[in-house]
């Protein structure tokens, strides 16, 4: 064989190995960009509905759909959807202990936003009607002096609102960030503040007093409040459940990363587990599993959560067969269910009475799975196409 034979050899075969990766990458591209993103699911009390917020991924981020609300009917395998008039955006839905309202959070960050409504507010829809009303104010503004007022300023967002069972009040988790201006005259906020994902560093409620809705601040002990961040609030008759972040780990809230309950009249926390968990005679640890999706039912005694893998240098992994959902119950964690097929879940939630659960898939949305808690039955459910059939019928 000739020297420029190898050397043709050689090119033939680094360019069919660049091909064969490039078909490679183009296949697991595939496989991670699914078009629409399914995020913050809930279940009603009886888990006959499934809420979750939902858009429309586009060739980048700045081209998505606005945030929308769907409600999943497990029985006809239908859904309802609940869109807020342009530019407006729903997310964060949660059922009402009766299942007829949704408590969810209104985002509106443009000048055709009424000054009351800017921001990142709370807001109620009946679901008989699809009637919506705020029930909280933007409120609270401090203007920075490199804007005009209407291009900047502090605002309070909101996000994670939910109902207590006993009280009716309405709690969610806030927080004060600073606006920014674009040229075209429009507000937005910092992509790591947008409040979509993040969570909050105080919490506050609304209750209705005489036929008029009051928007308070929840008093908490010096070391929660303002130092810590909560997401997925569940409000139940034994507190509110949270899962928290524990900043510079202090000791404090030295298991914080597992979640925990606020109790409301004390303002203090106690830990979701006093000690680390155990699971079938195995010890989670800490440092690499976190609790996501933490989710309780009406009385408190029975939650859900994902577990939520890092590797050794803190990194989310995102190796599907290390996924699970589990599930406790006062205190300890009684059962675990992973998905069929090797999914992962993206998000679960339990039913208000504590007997179903839902997960559904990272990052596919074709499908999610019904879980019968009592008799550990698992059902595939269609997602996608009954959703683009909710689409299909808004457009008519």
């Amino acid at each position: 064989m000739t020297v420029p034979d190898r050397v043709l050899r050689r090119c033939t075969g680094l360019l069919l190995g660049l091909a064969l990766l490039f078909l490679s990458s183009a296949t697991q591209a595939q496989k991670v960009l699914d078009p629409y993103q399914i995020k913050r699911t809930v279940l009603s009390s009886d888990g006959r509905y499934m809420a979750f917020d939902f858009h429309r991924l586009g060739a980048d981020e700045r081209s998505r759909t606005r945030y929308s609300v769907a409600v999943y009917d497990m029985e006809t395998e239908s859904i309802a959807l609940h869109i807020a008039p342009p530019p407006r955006e729903f997310h964060s839905a949660n059922f009402s202990p009766d299942d007829r309202f949704l408590a969810v959070i209104q985002r509106c960050w443009a000048k055709e936003c009424s000054p009351q409504e800017l921001g990142l507010n709370v807001g109620v829809i009946d679901r008989a009607n699809r009637r919506f009303q705020l029930v909280t104010k933007a409120g609270e503004v401090v203007y920075d002096r490199r804007f005009p007022k209407r291009l900047g300023g502090a605002r309070k967002v909101r996000g994670f609102p939910t109902f207590d069972p006993a009280s009716g009040r309405i709690y969610f988790g806030y927080r004060h960030e600073a606006a920014v201006a674009r040229p075209s005259g429009k507000w937005r906020m910092p992509q790591i503040l947008n409040f979509y994902g993040t969570s909050a560093n105080h919490l506050g409620y609304v209750e209705f007093e005489d036929g008029k809705q009051v928007e308070r601040k929840l008093d908490l002990q010096d070391k929660i409040d303002g130092r810590s961040s909560f997401a997925y609030l569940t409000a139940t008759t034994k507190g509110i459940y949270a899962h928290m972040g524990t900043p510079n780990e202090d000791p404090f809230l030295s298991h914080g990363l597992w979640g925990g309950i606020i109790d409301p009249l004390k303002g203090s926390y106690s830990p979701l587990f006093p000690d680390p968990p155990y699971f079938n005679g195995s010890r989670l640890s800490q440092s690499n599993y976190r609790t996501d999706s933490l989710r309780a039912s009406h009385d408190g005694r029975s939650f859900v959560f994902r577990e939520h893998t890092t590797d050794a240098a803190g990194n989310y992994d995102r190796t599907h067969l290390r996924f699970a959902l589990y599930v406790g119950r006062d205190g300890k964690i009684v059962d675990q269910f992973r998905p069929p097929r090797g999914y992962g879940p993206g998000e679960v939630a339990i039913s208000g009475d504590g007997r179903k659960a839902i997960m559904t898939v990272f990052n596919d949305s074709r499908i999610f799975w019904s879980v019968d808690l009592e008799t550990r039955a698992i059902t595939e459910k269609p997602l996608r196409v009954p959703l683009e059939a909710a689409i299909a019928r808004t457009r008519r």
